[in-house]
């Protein structure tokens, strides 16, 4: 069993229990704790050293911790540790990644050489952020799946992402991102991607491949980018969104509607001090910062 130690306030009274893992058998039995009637809320995980998951690399690989019934609402504090060796096979299975579902906070932790292969919801830390947060986040390797597929996470809904990074190569059809692969009212702040290779067919962004009714701020991506429709080295479409302060410096590649800073822009929307350096290549509906402009009424 995991191991439990209690959190004191400034008054000496005992507040939220900490349970330290140090090892990946520990962090596999985080998986476990609701099927055996544990819940997470209200608990703060801490890694205590660097974790190697390779134990776990063969058949389907890593089982998620949390899913999209039972999601991890607790915190998990990675204390700036690494978690290594990370494979997932399961090309017909949804909501794949470190953690399936997340509701609660994730923070100063390193995913390195994840290679991941889901269906939809689909991300190197989580297939769905709902309701929370991941701050200072860093994911290197491969993630591939069909729809909603993000190096950090695969769907963000009211969600804060902030301050985290991704390397490495993202694969799909619809609503890839480097970061995130769709978000649903959800803020992405100071993340950067770097030297990525993101490939989709609909909505590919360096970032965000879609944002709705969400908020990018000073963001940066670099890499290649390749599409069909809606392509952008920030994000592949925005609906009703902000992008702030964002950069690119990318080779992106599409179509149809393909922008520096975003393939399509729908709604009431915003782009606001951003600066594109991309090498673009697209049939029609190609801009430095927005391929295609939509307004609606």
């Amino acid at each position: 069993m995991i191991g439990v130690k209690h959190m004191e306030d400034q008054n000496g009274m005992r507040c939220c229990p900490l349970y330290p893992i140090g090892s990946a058998a520990a962090l596999a039995e985080l998986g476990t704790e609701p099927e055996i009637g544990c819940s997470y809320v209200g608990k703060v995980y801490y890694l205590t050293n660097d974790i190697d998951l390779s134990d776990y690399a063969y058949g389907e690989g890593w089982n998620p911790i949390g899913s999209a019934g039972l999601p991890f609402g607790g915190i998990l504090d990675g204390r700036n540790f690494t978690i290594s060796g990370l494979c997932i096979s399961r090309p017909e299975n949804d909501y794949q990644g470190l953690f399936g579902s997340v509701t609660g906070i994730v923070r100063n932790v390193t995913l390195k050489d994840i290679n991941i292969s889901g269906r939809h919801f689909t991300g190197g830390l989580a297939g769905q952020v709902h309701g929370g947060i991941v701050d200072c986040v860093r994911v290197s390797g491969k993630l591939f799946g069909e729809n909603t597929v993000g190096g950090v996470a695969g769907y963000a809904k009211n969600s804060n992402i902030v301050h985290s990074r991704f390397h490495g190569h993202v694969a799909g059809c619809e609503s890839i991102g480097g970061i995130i692969g769709h978000g649903w009212r959800s803020s992405i702040q100071g993340c950067i991607t770097q030297k990525t290779f993101i490939k989709g067919q609909d909505f590919a962004g360096g970032v965000v491949g879609c944002s709705y009714s969400g908020v990018l701020n000073n963001c940066r991506s670099t890499g290649t980018l390749i599409g069909k429709t809606y392509v952008g080295g920030v994000a592949g479409g925005i609906v009703n969104s902000e992008i702030c302060l964002c950069s690119a410096t990318a080779s992106v590649i599409g179509e149809l509607t393909v922008g520096g800073i975003a393939g399509l822009a729908l709604g009431k929307w915003g782009v606001d001090k951003c600066f594109a350096a991309c090498s673009l290549q697209g049939d029609k509906d190609v801009g430095n910062i927005v391929g295609q402009i939509r307004n609606v009424k």
